[in-house]
């Protein structure tokens, strides 16, 4: 049964228009205003920040190694989210001087599908650049760590949210973000800052354990002394190119035909061999996420390592899409993300869009595939299959020829389980920073709350 939604309506008296700042019904909708009320009487961000800038924009020329670029999708609600890392070259350094990020820097993204999500930059790593689709902001006389928390709670970001203008491209200005209310109580922000260190150490933890298993597939694969390096040059037997679909050089390197020829010698299946059934893509959601859904829907930018975080929910209505049910993969399948894995660990039904593909596994731990596809190796092999140069894609029946090396079952499952607790502990530092949003959620519902 699909929820409606009744039409909303918002009137306002002119006497209270904030000036000639915003004259469109959207700034005036009465959550916007009811959130606006409860704290009226607090100060503002302008009054405790050093400043709220948007970061210099330059042509991005991007490189292996350099100045790492913090990206809007790095952002995500009181987190950073490094699963994808881009690098600038050194010789932009000077250009970029006012983008780079202190510690205790809060970052907002300021346009885009994820427009509004806040975290903070705890220092790691040390040497990280926003890019000009974020708000930097420098606090002064407050913990970003708790400025972050503040704006990640329901109403903060909804004031966020009620800066966004534009049609086309809607974004957010600085100038909006200074001019925020900020509710203050020296208890509940010591509280909430040692709350968001102790989520941080959980985090490191969990990234930890999420490295050891891949090591420990290289290691008992005996796959981790390959060359995975680039060949200046390569070149294949006309013989190993007739009656195949791919006549690109690319799809020929010496390093993958090695790679796969270890992985046969050692004993493999490849991925349609260990699927239940066929692989199947999901279903595209146009426009903003659903507000009022009910079903948990994720797309390319919802994998954090290999979890899947639905931050948005859609109603259903007609034939419902395909869903991924507890323990399904779901592959990335196009652009710059293309690769990247996930896994449903309890979601009864998982709604997904139309750039991921569902993997349902039998007989085999789908936590150890996991750890194989997020692999260096697993990767090389996924991006053998890719087409296209400049929106690259994943063809569903490329993946299902992708072999995948067979451990001892104990060799698997002690993989499958390193995985699992590497989740748990992800579970425990996004626990701890709801536990974090909801201190400041009650300060803002009591009577405590004070300019």
């Amino acid at each position: 049964m699909t929820k409606e939604t009744k039409p909303s309506i918002s009137s306002v008296r002119f006497s209270e228009l904030e000036g000639s700042r915003r004259l469109d019904a959207e700034y005036y909708q009465p959550h916007y205003l009811a959130a606006a009320e409860k704290l009226q009487r607090c100060g503002r961000v302008g009054e405790i920040i050093e400043c709220a800038l948007h970061p210099a924009e330059i042509k991005r020329e991007y490189s292996e190694t350099g100045l790492q670029l913090l990206l809007a999708q790095n952002v995500r609600r009181n987190y950073l989210d490094f699963s994808t890392t881009v690098f600038l070259p050194e010789t932009v350094a000077d250009l970029l001087r006012k983008n780079r990020l202190h510690p205790g820097d809060v970052v907002v993204v300021r346009t885009g599908a994820n427009a509004g999500d806040t975290s903070c930059y705890d220092g790691e790593p040390e040497r990280l650049y926003a890019s000009a689709h974020l708000i930097l902001v420098r606090p002064k006389g407050i913990e970003g760590a708790y400025l972050s928390t503040y704006f990640n709670t329901e109403i903060g970001r909804q004031l966020i949210k009620r800066g966004v203008y534009g049609s086309s491209q809607p974004e957010i200005a600085p100038a909006y973000v200074e001019t925020l209310p900020v509710p203050r109580s020296d208890t509940v922000e010591r509280e909430v800052v040692e709350l968001v260190n102790q989520a941080r150490e959980a985090e490191r933890k969990s990234k930890c354990l999420y490295r050891q298993a891949e090591q420990l597939f290289l290691d008992e694969s005996g796959l981790s002394d390959q060359d995975l390096s680039d060949d200046l040059w390569n070149d294949a037997k006309l013989t190993a190119v007739l009656g195949k679909s791919r006549l690109d050089a690319e799809h020929y390197q010496a390093k993958y035909h090695q790679l796969e020829t270890a992985i046969v010698l050692y004993g493999s299946s490849t991925i349609g061999e260990l699927l239940e059934g066929p692989p199947v893509k999901g279903q595209q959601q146009d426009g903003e996420p659903y507000q009022d859904g009910y079903a948990p829907y994720v797309s390319i930018k919802d994998i954090y390592d290999y979890a899947l975080v639905p931050n948005q929910y859609i109603s259903l209505g007609g034939a419902p899409p395909a869903c991924a049910q507890p323990n399904d993969l779901l592959l990335a399948l196009t652009g710059a993300t293309l690769g990247k894995v996930g896994i449903n660990f309890d979601i009864p039904a998982l709604y997904y869009s139309g750039d991921l593909l569902r993997l349902r596994f039998k007989g085999i731990d789908p936590l150890y595939i996991a750890a194989f596809l997020r692999s260096p190796i697993g990767q090389d092999l996924i991006w053998r299959y890719q087409t296209g140069s400049t929106n690259r894609h994943l063809a569903p029946d490329d993946v299902v020829k992708i072999p995948v090396p067979r451990l001892q079952p104990t060799q698997e499952g002690a993989i499958a389980n390193q995985v699992r607790e590497s989740y748990a502990t992800r579970v425990k530092c996004t626990q701890i920073l709801e536990q974090a949003k909801r201190k400041v959620e009650a300060m803002i519902e009591s009577e405590a709350v004070h300019g």
